[in-house]
């Protein structure tokens, strides 16, 4: 497991998660300025976790097979019974206005997943698809996002 430290060292807390939303330079910093404070200190963190969590995930190093199929996962011989529940129930939520949750892929999720494991993997579905959707609604241009050095 990978720690993803959002304090950026300044010993601010929140202030340094805000100042790494601010440092990217996008429209998100401004719109939640409008939030009182303890709401748009809990966004920063989140917002800043995430940022840590993608520039993990686009860092350099070998893209590994499962990492390339990821996209065909359903086709591929790579992914156990428990990735491909996993991936259902991410998509099913990513698709929720589609076809809703359907039943029989929460099921098959909680056979493969604990408990707590279902709640992480459905919390961290909704938060990367609420930052996907606040990009849209901003117009942030993909791949304009530059870690500040």
């Amino acid at each position: 497991m990978v720690a993803v430290p959002v304090d950026t060292g300044g010993g601010g807390g929140a202030g340094d998660a805000a100042e790494t939303v601010r440092r990217a330079g996008t429209s998100f910093y401004w719109a939640m300025r409008l939030l009182p404070r303890d709401k748009r200190d809990a966004m920063y963190a989140v917002y800043a976790f995430c940022r840590a969590v993608d520039d993990i995930a686009d860092g350099p190093g070998p893209a590994s097979a499962k990492r390339r199929a990821l996209a065909a996962w359903r086709e591929t011989p790579f992914f156990t019974d428990r990735e491909r529940a996993a991936l259902a129930w991410a998509e099913a939520l990513t698709a929720i206005a589609d076809e809703g949750a359907p039943d029989d892929l929460y099921e098959e999720a909680r056979e493969q997943l604990e408990e707590s494991e279902l709640v992480a993997l459905t919390f961290a579905v909704i938060t990367i698809n609420s930052w996907n959707r606040l990009a849209i609604a901003f117009r942030a241009e993909p791949g304009s996002y530059r870690v500040a050095a």
